[in-house]
């Protein structure tokens, strides 16, 4: 039996459905911290138009618990040789939910993923697309020399390629349910 869906606009009624969209500063409370906001930007300790600071080492996840891509954004503008701004994957979803350690410079020491960009300059651009979920982000820097730091920006995408795996009696609550955590500000019937 083919499967119909129409999609329709939430309203203003529906708002708690809407994901989140949030920006943060880096500190020791977003430190360890997992983001599992469907679109946000993460700014170094500066915030948006300050210096970062001496002294710091911090990681944070980035991840999607829905089995869609995650796409990491940089402006980054480092000019200190020894501070440096790494993003990893991990192999498996699970990496993600396990104590991460690092070592004195803020390289990651647990096993279970790979570095996949890392810059101590200038660099604006993609950073990575379609990694199916999350990254890892170490930030060091040493006792001397700030600059403007960086941004990161994420989008979580293409919750529409799983709609095929959306049982056929699925009830609209269980449709809205599943479309709070998409990156759509849509829901789907059932026609």
């Amino acid at each position: 039996m083919a499967r119909d869906f129409t999609i329709n606009q939430i309203s203003s009624s529906n708002a708690e459905y809407l994901p989140q969209i949030r920006s943060y500063t880096l500190n020791s409370s977003l430190d360890k911290s997992i983001l599992k906001d469907f679109k946000g930007t993460v700014y170094d300790s500066g915030g948006s138009g300050g210096n970062y600071s001496i002294n710091e080492k911090y990681y944070f996840v980035i991840r999607s618990d829905y089995g869609v891509e995650v796409q990491l954004y940089g402006n980054i503008s480092i000019t200190d040789l020894n501070d440096v701004l790494r993003v990893y994957t991990a192999n498996d979803q699970s990496s993600l939910d396990s104590p991460i350690t690092l070592d004195a410079l803020g390289n990651i020491t647990t096993s279970g993923f790979n570095q996949v960009f890392s810059t101590n300059g200038s660099y604006s651009g993609i950073i990575g697309a379609n990694s199916i979920g999350g990254y890892v982000v170490t930030w060091y820097s040493d006792n001397s020399n700030v600059s403007s730091g960086f941004k990161l920006d994420w989008t979580i995408n293409n919750i529409y390629t799983k709609i095929d795996q959306i049982p056929y009696n699925l009830s609209v609550p269980s449709v809205i349910s599943l479309r709070n955590r998409s990156s759509s500000y849509k829901v789907l019937t059932s026609k």
